[in-house]
């Protein structure tokens, strides 16, 4: 008898494509960071989100 791994299908599963993020560089002040650190990346997701854009 052969056991199935303990892990096969557990665990997060990936996002669709078009919901992947992708690593990027920002230049910010060393307080600016640790300001971004404090309020998180879910933060300032949701601030692009709702920033209107400027024709």
């Amino acid at each position: 008898m052969t056991r199935q791994p303990a892990d096969r299908g557990q665990g997060r599963k990936p996002n669709a494509p078009e919901d992947q993020t992708k690593p990027r560089s920002v230049r910010l002040t060393d307080a600016r960071w640790e300001k971004l650190k404090r309020l998180g990346s879910e933060w300032l997701a949701k601030q692009i989100d709702k920033a209107k854009e400027q024709p």
